[in-house]
């Protein structure tokens, strides 16, 4: 099993519901690479209220390179996030789920739960997890691949914010090589295909 990793490099398309917010970031959002670096990605809601925000996550300039002949056993996300600033609500996320370029697909991946208050690394997926989806190399290798986020921030006073601090997405897969030998005045194929005269 080989595999493909990238780290966000930025947020797209987002979208908020809700009371007064401002948002903050590292100068090019190259972002959301290491935990506790100078690369992150904060979104606060001020005032109190339930508010709603929405984006994407993408994932370098050229995408993956995923071989066209491989198949792919399995999708990761990882994430470091927490809920910041110095008000009193909470975050909750409702949607994590993939992004083929036009519409949502396969299983929402959301946990539910309510962000901790200090950075804490979260996993979705795994190496033979396929998101309810059919995952194939054009669907990674595409450019407008993302990631789709949305989560509830409740404020009850002050400002809540929604702090990200890393996301990195690995695929997993698998892809036979094929090498053709000549043996004896046949030529053998070691990916499979046996002997041919």
């Amino acid at each position: 099993m080989v595999t493909e990793i990238r780290t966000a490099t930025g947020i797209s398309a987002t979208s908020y519901t809700g009371t007064s917010a401002s948002r903050s970031q590292n100068s090019n959002l190259g972002g959301l690479t290491t935990s506790g670096d100078s690369s992150y990605y904060i979104f606060t809601a001020l005032g109190a209220g339930t508010n709603t925000v929405s984006f994407r996550f993408r994932f370098s300039v050229t995408s993956f390179t995923i071989p066209p002949t491989a198949t792919i056993d399995g999708f990761q996300f990882r994430l470091v996030k927490k809920r910041g600033d110095t008000g009193s609500g909470s975050i909750t996320e409702s949607v994590i789920q993939l992004y083929d370029g036009t519409s949502t697909i396969g299983t929402n991946k959301a946990l539910g739960t309510v962000y901790p208050t200090t950075d804490t690394l979260f996993t979705y997926g795994g190496s033979t997890d396929l998101w309810g989806a059919t995952l194939t190399p054009a669907l990674f290798n595409n450019p407008a691949f993302r990631l789709s986020f949305t989560a509830g921030i409740t404020v009850s006073s002050g400002g809540v914010g929604l702090d990200l601090d890393f996301a990195e997405a690995t695929v997993f897969y698998t892809d036979i090589i094929t090498q053709t030998r000549s043996v004896g005045g046949a030529a053998y194929s070691s990916g499979g295909g046996g002997f041919s005269f």
